[in-house]
Order: structure tokens, then sequence, then C-alpha cells
């Protein structure tokens, strides 16, 4: 089932069920982790890693109903998807070179390029965990989700939409305050951490959309188009900090250069996309949450979850 609350169904229900599914679907992956080709293991590592993401995501709309429960709930999940990432970093920043060069074909500034590439799928070959280190990592993450589910599962709260509402506005509010942090000359930091509320705000809307689709689907794809972009750029900073971090293995100083000058072009464009959109996004203080009142205890075919003006 996608991931979103079901019109009339409660709210523990519905926090309930999205849990199980997610939950569920990483185990599953999990079961079938080991000894499968490098390129499988790295599929299942990054499903893992965004069923962790969503839960993740789907904490933070509820954090004012579970107060108790969400600080260990958010650091199991956390944590298990950190099991296997190493699997999955090494390949993630290959494809994010390969894109690169992809996306620059018709001007690449000189051939060290091959060697940045050289040394950046060997890195990835190696990151590959033995089977047994796999099988370890995987038991781990596994404990940790099964622990998730219990936390959330065994969690007390009211079918009032009140507290969600709070996280929602909560979420939307840090996002606007990173954005303006972001603006300028923004330090990588500062747009990694844009980055993550504008991830978590996207599936806020992923989970109310079917309360009001009209007016939260788009709204849905622009938090999504803008996570992207946040999320290529944070992919080149960390490409960046590779290369610079050790030239000697990728072809030395005068390759990363070459390969530091596209990628300097690219982040340019990727933030000033960026920016403009989150200018859109943020331009209210505050979402307006349930602006008819009627404080609903059920999700419903009304647009009163989330409405910000675009």
């Amino acid at each position: 089932m996608a991931y979103r609350f079901i019109l009339n169904e409660t709210i523990p229900d519905g926090v309930r069920r999205v849990t199980d599914e997610q939950v569920q679907g990483a185990l599953d992956r999990l079961d079938h982790l080991a000894g499968f080709d490098p390129k499988t293991v790295e599929d299942a590592v990054h499903d893992l890693r965004k069923r962790c993401k969503k839960l993740r995501g789907l904490l933070r709309l509820v954090r004012p109903a579970i107060p108790d429960a969400y600080p260990r709930a958010n650091a199991v999940f956390r944590d298990a998807a950190l099991q296997l990432s190493p699997i999955r970093d090494a390949h993630a920043l290959l494809a994010t070179f390969d894109g690169l060069v992809a996306a620059h074909a018709d001007q690449l500034p000189c051939d060290g390029i091959r060697a940045v590439r050289e040394g950046l799928a060997a890195r990835a070959r190696s990151a590959t965990l033995a089977a047994a280190d796999q099988k370890a990592r995987a038991r781990r993450a596994r404990d940790l989700l099964v622990e998730g589910k219990r936390l959330i599962d065994s969690a007390s709260f009211d079918d009032d939409f009140a507290p969600l509402s709070a996280g929602l506005v909560k979420t939307y509010k840090r996002g606007r305050k990173r954005f303006e942090d972001s603006t300028g000359k923004p330090s990588d930091e500062a747009l990694h951490e844009w980055r993550k509320r504008v991830k978590y705000s996207w599936y806020h809307a992923r989970l109310l959309r079917d309360s009001a689709p009209s007016m939260i689907k788009p709204l849905s794809g622009a938090f999504h188009h803008l996570g992207d972009a946040l999320g290529d750029d944070h992919d080149l900073a960390v490409l960046t900090g590779q290369l610079r971090s050790s030239p000697d293995e990728f072809g030395g100083t005068a390759s990363v250069a070459c390969t530091l000058a596209i990628v300097d072009d690219s982040r340019a464009d990727l933030q000033r996309r960026a920016v403009q959109s989150g200018a859109r996004l943020y331009v209210e203080r505050s979402p307006c949450v349930d602006p008819y009142g009627q404080g609903s205890a059920r999700m419903r075919a009304e647009p009163w979850p989330l409405a910000v003006s675009r």
C-alpha cells in the first residue's frame, strides 16, 4: 500500500499500519540480503534506507502525540539504516560521478576524468562487505527495526489531529529557518540541514495527501523536486570532499581540479534552483493547518490538513 493515511481510518490505526508496512518491507529485504551479487545488495540497502527515512518522517509528524516513544524510536530507525550504509555510500558516490559526467559529456575539461572514476570504482568495490559482516549487520538492523515497531505499537495516543498539526508546523518552520540560512553563500552543512527538513515535509505531504489531493499532491511534488535538487547538491559536496582529501587516489591534483570545475558549476546551478523553489514553498511563516477549525479526529476528504501559499 502507498505511503499515506487512508480516508476514514483513525490516526492511531494509520500510524501503526504505515509503520507495519515499512518495517515489514525492510525486514523482507534483510531476509535475502547476504549472498547476492553486489548490485542486488546495493539495491536492497537503498530500499532499506528509504524505508527508515519514511519511518522517521512519520515519527516527526506524530512526535507531539508520542513524546515518550519518539526519541528512542527515531534513534533505532536511524541506526538500522546506518548498519548497512557503508555499502550504499561508496556506490552512490560513483553513481553521482557518472551522472555528472553524463550531464556534461560535451564539455569535459580533460582526460583526467577517467582516473577519477577509476578511483571511485575501486572504493565502491572495496566497500562491499564480506558475507559474514553483512549477516551480522543485517541481524542488528533487524533487531532495531523490530524494536522501533514495538515502541510505536505500544505508544498510546488519541485519535486527534491537533498533535499532528503541531508536528507538521514544527517541521515546516524548521525548514523555513534552514532555507533562510541557505541563501547567499551557504555552507555545505546549512544546505544539508535544509535538505533534511525539506524531505520530512515531503513525507508529511505524502502521508496526508488523500485528505486533499488537489491541493497536497502539487505541494508534495514541489517538496520532492526541491529535496532532489538539494540531495544532488549534497552528493556533489560529498564527492568534493572525497576528491580534495585524497587526490592521489584519483589521478592527482590535476585530475581532481578538472573534475571539481564541473562540480562547482553544477552545484551553483542546483543551489540557484533550490533557493528559487524555497522562496515559493516558504513564503509563509507557518503553514495554515485546519483552516476550517474542525479539529477532525479522522482523515476525511476536506482540505484542512495543510495549506501553504505558493
